[in-house]
Parts: structure tokens; C-alpha cells; sequence
């Protein structure tokens, strides 16, 4: 991984955008405490965004607010953790929201998929993966997702090589037309391929940040 190095920390949203003005846009990443902005978190981040706009914004939150994450994603955050993320799974999102990648921890993922449906999806046709073009292993990972599994995780349980579960998530994504992890869920429960595992959105422990590639 690329070493980072702190450009500053700030208070405020004014003293953040002196910051990234004296560092002359050598800042790459900025993380946000949702909870320091809470009543104006889409204008702060829209703001600063508007400013630098190449500018990543990875948010945190001290809980599971839901409407808080959506707020955050839709203004155009790259990602969303809560505080209680292990270190080793906060470097990985700032290394992946680096990448340009999404990143939303598994049980938020959940929690937005079953909010986009508002229900349980219907049960898998047994035509539908072939609509698709989908295989056993793609279709496998899929629910593996759901469960809120990681890529090593999934490796393990399939009996895979990391690689090959990237492949057959990235197959997945392809076929479905999904930009991201996040979108690959939902679509998969739209059609049935996956059942939302509800029950674990608010009492899960923690699962390590993943991304899709």
C-alpha cells in the first residue's frame, strides 16, 4: 500500500478548506466526522467538494445512522465507516476510497439494500441466473455477499483463491450492471439471487471493510 502522510486536522469546514489551500491540492483524502456536521453534512460535503473537486471524503459516524450514511453518500462521499471500525479496516478504506472505490461496511450495505426494496424480494427463479448468464460460482458469491462476507472470507468458504472470488465478483457485476459492491447487493436481491440477512443488520459484530476489486 501507498504510505500516507497527515496534511492537518481541522474543526471546522473553513479550517479545513485553509488546510487543503496551503497545501497547495497535495491533499488526496479527507476524513469527515459526520458527527461534527450532522445538521449540515450534505452542504459540508457538496461545499468542499465544490471546492476541490477531486477531493475523496471517506465519513464517520459514532453509530449506525442510516439516514446519516445515505445523506453522506448521496453528497458525495466515497464512503461511509462507523468509529467503531478496526484500524486495520480504516487504512484499507482510505486506501480504497483512494482507488476510487465505494466503501460501506457489510451491515450498512444490508440496511440500505433492504431500505431500496422495502421488502423481501421474491424467491429465486430457477431461470433467472441463466437469464443473466450468471454461473454456480457468481451466483455462490453473491449470497456469500449478503451475508456480509468479506473476499478472504468468501475464499475460505468456497475453497477459492482470493483472486478467483474477485473474478467472479467482478463476473457478477459485469452481468448484473452494477457499478460497485453496494449496487451488486441490491441488484442481486431485486432478482431474487440473494436473501437480505435483515435479522444481522443492527446485532452483528463488526465486518472488516471489503472492496469489489
Amino acid at each position: 500500500m501507498v504510505s500516507m502522510v497527515l496534511a492537518g486536522a481541522a474543526r471546522t469546514v473553513d479550517e479545513a478548506f485553509e488546510i487543503m489551500r496551503t497545501r497547495n491540492d497535495a491533499v488526496q483524502i479527507m476524513v469527515l466526522d459526520l458527527d461534527l456536521v450532522r445538521d449540515t453534512a450534505a452542504d459540508s460535503i457538496r461545499a468542499i467538494l465544490a471546492e476541490c473537486p477531486r477531493l475523496r471524503i471517506l465519513t464517520l459516524s459514532g453509530g449506525d445512522d442510516l439516514e446519516l450514511a445515505v445523506t453522506a453518500l448521496r453528497a458525495g462521499a466515497c464512503g461511509y465507516l462507523s468509529k467503531e471500525a478496526e484500524c486495520n479496516d480504516f487504512v484499507q478504506a482510505l486506501h480504497c476510497c483512494l482507488d476510487s472505490d465505494l466503501v460501506v461496511e457489510a451491515r450498512t450495505m444490508r440496511a440500505l439494500a433492504a431500505r431500496a426494496l422495502g421488502r423481501e424480494p421474491a424467491g429465486l427463479s430457477a431461470n433467472t441466473a441463466a437469464k443473466y448468464g450468471l454461473d454456480s460460482h457468481e451466483v455462490a458469491v453473491l449470497n456469500h455477499l449478503a451475508q456480509g462476507r468479506n473476499n478472504q472470507e468468501m475464499a475460505m468458504a468456497l475453497f477459492v483463491s482470493l483472486g478467483s472470488v474477485k473474478a467472479y465478483l467482478a463476473g457478477a457485476s459485469k452481468k448484473l450492471g452494477a457499478r460497485d459492491r453496494v449496487q451488486l447487493l441490491v441488484r442481486a436481491y431485486e432478482l431474487g439471487l440473494a436473501t437480505p440477512h435483515l435479522a444481522e443488520v443492527d446485532s452483528s459484530p463488526q465486518t472488516p471493510v471489503d472492496h469489489l476489486h
